[in-house]
């Protein structure tokens, strides 16, 4: 059946009895529960509900239901969407055949809003469009089948929270307003009141997460006229939770005097509902953000503390009111505000609430509960939030209570974990005395109490965070005596799990650290500490420590040359892996281990045996085939694979292993054949054979190795791979990233057939997999740089068919960035070919559908690509102004018309910043495009004019984005450039004020780097205009000095000074300028001096030091040259990371000499 043929052409035979039927349905159903049974279960569905339509009665029809849902809802979970439609038809047919079975029909409305719920968690939007219309239109059919009614209201709230989730607000605004008319119509529906309230929560609670509080404003006001028009109907409940989101909304943008409304409204609905746990919980969440977002308010601080001592009076017995109230108490000591006095009651009252744990001893469950307290409470620590004074008095106030009283335990440790959370804050360079002080106040906390398990573990994890600050700082000296009041820990609490660990991750991370700066010694010295640990404490937190310093020894070792300590490592963790076969870290970080180690064994002897190590890694899977040691050793084999191809993919000199990459391709085939039923090893293959096919793309096939050949190859094999699991989808992407990869490979090849065989298979996956989002961006992609090539290659047949799926796929998804992208890199692609082609005739046509797109979702990121294209459009076009003797025309007039749709679009779009930079930057384009016609028309001057005043005033009005400052000093420097050549100095000499302006105002790297260009063209030019009047490179260095004393701590600022200096000395050199010469090699010593550890500035004063020995040597200066010859050579050791830079002018240096 097709799902049009009557339900009653049943198999033929004599039916069985209606109950036999049920019955054999079920077993079916039940004995094929594994989801590899799938198909199974289908061929019993495919007999069985025939003859259930046949057979049942309307009294059975419950029954019959209930079964046809099981069967249809197991499918589903099984990933099967494609497949269910089938079934789904069937369903309505037999509902069509049978209008009076009420229940069938109902539940067939059930099933679509599982289906539904399943395309929307799986981001499936246009299916889950589809059910929904499946739904509706049974609802219409069924206009007074009140049940039915109520599921469509239920498919509505579904469908409107997977859109809100999605950020399609414009949609979500639809099914809110049908949703809104089904109540109006159902005013005796409560369940359907109840539906609409709970969709107005969700989308408010999405509108907030985005920012769009108009949208916010306008729900909630909407949920409060339904609780007007319905106040006994128990709204009062969604109403309470919309209030109490609103009211953190408000607060984080700063719109205190709604958040004060809402907070007004929740105590007036807590005290109409004083019994009523979720709305007092709310009002107290509601007022306890207070302290976090008006801290300097302290009115309203006062009145929220004082509402929230009043809710915990009044819900004495409210485990959430009390820890809500209690957590509010001790955030208020960060604004300054004492810890009241009834803080420790409060403790000891969630203390005996919280009685719900019996899985922890009572000693973690108080660990636990502190913790609890204090991460809430000190969130503003923890993200930065704060000032040390008041950091120092919430503290201050804390211990003064545990002072107070010392026997309790549960404040003891809220003190402790304020402290770790504390130090943990204080990591900077700056704030290293107060970290310094929080961790002797918590050492001493913990001395004071030294029974105390939880206290010891607090401060093991303060301890652990400090030592992993100090290694990334470099802070060596410090960490080890971390290290050692760690190792101090664990020696004296043996029968602690916890404190070990700390020590143990604390050791592997030094040894990261240790690794990363050559410090070889002391890395083998802490991976000796750690296994010294692992043989005192055989825990299982600690073997994995172990396991994981291994594989880091090894990298950093290998990395080094170091290749017998790499064997070294490698022959422990091979051991370790061996006794702990069941332990998936150890088996991964031995597996990660002989990835990176395979890169090392063709540079040495000492590694010969790495292949022997797969070996025992096989039969160790082969031994404990039902572990995870398979799984891991494929994810070695692919990391392998990918390590061998590392060469081809970073184009080095190093030559391609290719038996060894085969090698590991069979050990990978082999492993997946033996594991078919394990998908993960499945997706390791594939993976590993997409990336041999992407490298097809990268490797010179003439070499013979890794050509069309090994392309066509890997392809076959990944497609049979994929045939034999049709389900998984990723498994599916990784064919489609291979097809991907091999169009485009072909495609550079000039191998036209094979580039059709491959977007042949890859449209007919895409065909297959319409909902898989990763297929679909592969087929995009591949579209968009097939634009390109075609068009390279002026072959434009199939352009039209290229674009016009790319518009279909991006207008099937206008909120995913990826495929709008794909289409704005096609527009921008083809766009300077619409002249010689009458193929893109239609170009303007498509552009207007983009932008058409761009006002059907404004709540989508359509309209910054839109902008993105158009700006694009306009940087291809403008290429002839950029190319001297360009071949291509400079289409002048259609620039200028894209620039002012930019301007258009800007103006649609105010508040959109991104789309500001974009104009800023056509206009950038504008003003050079504007240069190169200016000098044939007057028009392009005035359009020259106004782009650059355009660009001022975008600059001006968006200080922040430094891409806009970016653009307007690409602008002023093109300008100065115009009016050099021009010969018009008032206008070179305003321009330049103006960029060196704009330069000490932004120092960002992108304007330093347009100043210094501006004046080596005006110093280019100096002598050749004899109306241009020469500029002294001083100014330069003057300039950037003073913009270097107000930044002193910016590097790039201090980077650009030495790189002025340097291009100063080789300006006055030249002008024979030798007094000025030695003062620039002065300041440029000087600058190297105060910045010892800038390799930068250091290569700077090596190229300074050459500059100055050609202009010294022709003045017969030779003392001088020898000494500037001698500061490079001595430079070469004073920066070692820069030494091979510095040695390169150290020869040119020399040669000058000689000469």
């Amino acid at each position: 059946m097709n799902g049009d043929e009557p339900p009653t052409e049943a198999a033929t035979g004599p039916p069985p009895a209606h109950t036999e039927i049920v019955e054999a349905l079920l077993t079916a159903l039940d004995s094929d529960a594994a989801p590899s049974r799938h198909e199974d279960r289908q061929s019993h569905v495919d007999s069985l509900i025939p003859r259930l339509a046949d057979t049942a009665a309307d009294e059975h029809q419950p029954r019959i239901a209930d079964t046809f849902f099981a069967a249809i809802v197991d499918a589903v979970e099984t990933g099967q969407f494609e497949q269910r439609s089938v079934p789904l038809d069937r369903f309505e047919s037999i509902v069509a055949h049978n209008p009076s079975a009420d229940t069938l029909r109902q539940l067939l409305a059930r099933t679509l809003i599982r289906a539904i719920e399943d395309d929307g968690e799986s981001g499936r939007l246009e299916s889950m469009a589809t059910h929904l219309d499946r739904i509706e239109t049974l609802a219409g059919e069924y206009a007074a089948d009140d049940k039915i009614q109520y599921l469509r209201s239920r498919a509505l709230s579904t469908a409107a929270y997977h859109e809100g989730e999605a950020g399609r607000f414009d949609v979500l605004q639809t099914r809110v307003e049908h949703l809104d008319a089904l109540t109006e119509e159902n005013q005796h529906s409560e369940r359907i009141r109840q539906e609409f309230a709970q969709t107005l929560v969700n989308a408010i609670i999405d509108a907030g997460n985005a920012g769009r509080l108009d949208s916010l404003e306008t729900w909630r006001s909407r949920l409060e006229l339904l609780v007007a028009e319905y106040p006994y109907s128990r709204l009062h409940l969604p109403l309470t939770k919309a209030l109490s989101v609103a009211s953190f909304h408000y607060a984080s943008a700063g719109r205190f005097e709604e958040r004060r409304a809402c907070l007004d409204r929740l105590d007036t609905l807590a005290d109409e509902y004083p019994s009523t746990a979720a709305v007092q919980r709310r009002c107290a969440t509601a007022h306890s953000r207070v302290p976090e977002h008006q801290r300097e308010d302290l009115d309203a601080l006062e009145s929220s503390l004082n509402r929230l001592d009043a809710l915990a009076t009044d819900n004495p017995d409210d485990f959430r009111v009390q820890l809500t109230v209690t957590r509010a108490d001790l955030m208020a000591t960060l604004t300054g505000r004492p810890l009241t006095e009834s803080f420790p009651e409060r403790l000891d009252r969630i203390e005996t609430l919280d009685d719900d744990k019996d899985w922890l001893t009572p000693e973690e469950r108080l660990g636990q509960l502190a913790e609890t307290v204090v991460t809430r409470s000190f969130e503003p620590v923890d993200t930065g939030q704060f000032e040390a004074e008041t950091l120092r008095h919430s503290l201050d106030c804390l211990e003064s209570r545990v002072e107070a009283h010392p026997e309790n335990a549960l404040l003891r440790l809220v003190f402790a974990h304020a402290l770790r959370v504390a130090c943990a804050a204080s990591s900077s360079a700056e704030s290293l005395e107060t970290r310094r002080d929080m961790l002797d106040r918590l050492d001493a906390l913990a001395d004071a109490a030294p029974a105390d398990t939880e206290a010891q573990t607090v401060l093991a994890r303060a301890i652990r965070t400090a030592a992993s600050h100090d290694g990334d700082a470099g802070r060596f000296e410090t960490l080890q005596t971390r290290l050692a009041r760690l190792e101090a820990l664990a020696s004296e609490h043996p029968d602690s799990e916890r404190i070990p660990h700390e020590f143990g991750t604390a050791l592997t991370n030094a040894i990261i650290d240790y690794g990363d700066t050559g410090r070889f010694a002391d890395l083998e010295a802490t991976v000796k500490r750690l296994r010294t640990l692992a043989d005192d404490t055989p825990t299982t937190r600690v073997q994995h420590s172990l396991a994981k310093a291994y594989a880091v020894a090894t990298t950093e070792e290998g990395r080094a040359g170091r290749y017998e300590q790499v064997r070294t490592y490698l022959d422990r963790l091979e051991t370790l892996a061996a006794g702990a076969p069941l332990e998936w870290r150890v088996q991964a970080a031995f597996g990660k281990a002989l990835a990176n180690a395979i890169q090392y064994e063709r540079q040495t002897d000492a590694l010969d045996t790495i292949w022997d190590r797969f070996d025992s890694f096989e039969t160790l899977a082969s031994d404990h085939p039902e572990s995870g040691v398979p799984f891991h050793l494929a994810e070695a084999l692919r990391d392998a694979i990918r390590t061998l191809l590392d060469p081809v993919f970073s184009a080095d000199d190093s030559p391609l292993e290719y038996e060894r990459l085969q090698a590991c391709l069979d050990r990978l085939d082999g492993l997946a054949d033996d594991h078919p039923d394990d998908e993960e090893i499945q997706r390791r293959f594939a993976s590993a054979l997409a990336n041999c096919v992407a490298a097809t793309a990268h490797e010179d096939e003439a070499e013979g190795r890794l050509g069309g050949d090994d392309r066509r190859r890997h392809l076959e094999r990944l497609e049979t791979l994929a045939a034999g699991y049709p389900d998984d989808e990723r498994l599916q992407a990784e064919l489609a990233s291979a097809l991907a990869n091999g169009t485009i490979a072909a495609a550079e090849a000039d191998s036209l057939a094979d580039r059709r065989t491959y977007k042949q298979r890859l449209d007919s996956l895409a065909a297959d997999y319409p909902e898989t989002d990763d297929i679909q961006l592969a087929l995009a992609n591949t579209l968009s740089l097939l634009t390109f090539h075609d068009c390279e290659a002026g072959r434009f047949a199939d352009l039209q068919t290229h674009l016009d799926r790319l518009e279909t796929l991006a207008a099937a998804r206008p909120s995913d960035d990826e495929f709008q992208s794909a289409l704005s890199k096609a527009l921008v692609n083809v766009a300077p070919y619409e002249w010689e082609t009458p193929q893109l005739a239609d170009f303007e046509s498509r552009l207007d559908r983009f932008e058409a797109l761009a006002a059907e979702h404004p709540d989508s990121s359509v309209q910054t690509h839109f902008a993105g294209t158009l700006v694009g459009v306009v940087r291809s076009l403008a290429v002839p102004a950029y190319i001297e003797h360009s071949e291509g025309p400079l289409e002048y007039d259609r620039i200028r018309r894209y620039i002012e749709r930019l301007e258009s679009l800007a103006a649609d779009y105010p508040d959109e910043e991104e789309i500001k930079c974009r104009l800023a930057e056509g206009h950038a384009t504008g003003v050079t495009v504007a240069v190169s016609e200016g000098q044939t028309s007057e028009a392009a001057v005035t359009d020259f004019e106004s782009s650059l005043d355009r660009l001022t005033a975008l600059a001006t009005e968006y200080p922040e984005p430094i891409e806009i400052q970016s653009q307007l000093a690409t602008a002023l420097r093109t300008a100065t450039g115009f009016a050099v050549t021009a010969g018009r100095d008032d206008d070179r000499l305003q321009y330049l004020e103006r960029l060196e302006a704009l330069a000490a105002e932004h120092p960002h790297e992108d304007v330093l780097t347009e100043l210094a260009k501006a004046f080596h063209h005006i110093a280019d030019a100096d002598g050749e205009n004899s109306q241009i009047e020469g500029v002294d490179q001083q100014r330069h260095v003057d300039v950037l000095a003073g913009i270097a004393a107000e930044y002193p701590d910016d590097d790039v600022v201090q980077q650009q000074l030495a790189r002025a200096l340097s291009n100063a000395i080789q300006y006055e050199g030249a002008a024979g300028r030798f007094a000025e010469l030695r003062t620039c090699l002065d300041r440029l010593d000087a600058l190297a001096d105060a910045h010892p550890d800038s390799e930068a500035i250091g290569v700077q004063l090596a190229i300074g030091h050459l500059n100055a020995t050609v202009p010294l040597g022709e003045a017969g200066r030779f003392t001088e040259v020898a000494a500037s010859v001698d500061r490079i050579e001595t430079l070469a050791g004073e920066y070692p990371d820069s030494t091979e830079a510095i040695q390169r002018r150290h020869v040119k240096a020399l040669s000058n000499a000689a000469k």
